[in-house]
């Protein structure tokens, strides 16, 4: 039984799709000042699973909205969220495995 394991592994995937959602706005944050720049997004995160777990990175797609600073700077934070969450589930299945494998103390 490796449930352990497959949470690792989910959360893995949600950590590098976190981490794909920030290089997109930091794409888009650079290209404000281009002209008739559009925003790109990684794909939502259950879209692109499958392309996570085989370690390939999510696929983007185009808005066809202007860049607007605002709304990256609200995407960036949402992403900083989701990478917390991830390793908050990451560092708590370590913590559980740890004492599964310890025993109580």
């Amino acid at each position: 039984m490796d449930h352990g394991l497959s949470i690792l592994k989910l959360a893995s995937a949600m950590t590098r799709h976190a981490g794909h959602a920030h290089a997109a706005t930091a794409s888009n944050i650079a290209r404000a000042d281009v002209p008739d720049a559009t925003a790109t997004r990684a794909v939502r995160f259950r879209d692109s699973l499958r392309e996570l777990e085989q370690e390939q990175a999510p696929a983007l797609e185009d808005t066809d909205q202007a860049i607007s600073i605002e709304r990256e700077m609200l995407s960036m934070a949402e992403a900083s969220g989701q990478h917390s969450a991830a390793t908050a589930v990451w560092r708590s299945t370590l913590n559980m495995l740890r004492l599964a494998i310890t025993g109580p103390q």
